[in-house]
């Protein structure tokens, strides 16, 4: 009978410390993500000749049918978000973009952006805007993209999110802000575990101490 017992204290044990395990890595830590930042000049530096032009954190790109580039009209800009610190999340659950525009062009309303590697955002927050001003707009990306896409995306990068914006306006601002699902630190993991296999050992002297005292009788 003894022996039974303490087949069964063993086993408890084993059984308690893969329910810990498998708990520690169903769970997540949510993380409000440092907001990344790109920043350019509201009024870069133009080439005439189709060369790409950098502005800050920008890079201006050309029309294939317009030399001009820098003036905001037909063009294309580009950047990107490093997180890549971060790595493997479970999920995106917070995804809020600033853009500070400045239209060049009422053919404005016909701008797009998105991230590379996903499908493009149009909408009226940028649509709207006035010619000639600079304005800041907020963007939430979760209200164009599911946390799924941007969760791919985001780990296929390894943590960097590239960005897109075309074509009637200068880009000089861009502030993305992230909240993450982590994984649960593998040290956590392993303390609850190493936890319970204590438990286990001081049940297991417990029961060798009460066969002891048994036998004595």
């Amino acid at each position: 009978m003894m022996s039974l017992m303490k087949n069964l204290g063993i086993l408890t044990a084993t059984v308690t410390t893969i329910g810990f395990a498998t708990t520690g890595e169903a769970l997540a830590l949510k993380k409000i993500l440092p907001v990344e930042k790109a920043l350019g000049f509201e009024n870069p530096s133009i080439s005439t000749d189709g060369s790409p032009v950098y502005n800050g954190d920008f890079l201006i790109k050309p029309d294939p049918f317009r030399p001009i580039v820098g003036d905001g009209v037909d063009e294309e800009t580009t950047w990107t978000f490093d997180f890549s610190p971060v790595k493997n999340v479970k999920s995106v659950f917070q995804a809020g973009l600033i853009l500070d525009l400045t239209p060049k062009s009422s053919l404005i309303d016909t701008d797009e952006f998105k991230i590379d590697g996903l499908k493009f955002i149009n909408t009226d927050i940028i649509h709207n805007l006035e010619v000639g001003k600079k304005q800041d707009v907020f963007i939430n990306l979760l209200d164009f993209y599911s946390s799924s896409q941007l969760t791919k995306v985001f780990n296929e990068n390894k943590g960097k999110l590239p960005f897109v914006y075309r074509d009637d306006a200068i880009v000089s601002r861009a502030e993305l802000s992230l909240g993450v699902d982590v994984p649960e630190p593998a040290s956590v993991v392993s303390l609850f575990a190493v936890g319970v296999l204590g438990t286990g050992s001081l049940l297991k002297r417990k029961q060798k101490k009460g066969n002891l005292g048994e036998d004595s009788k």
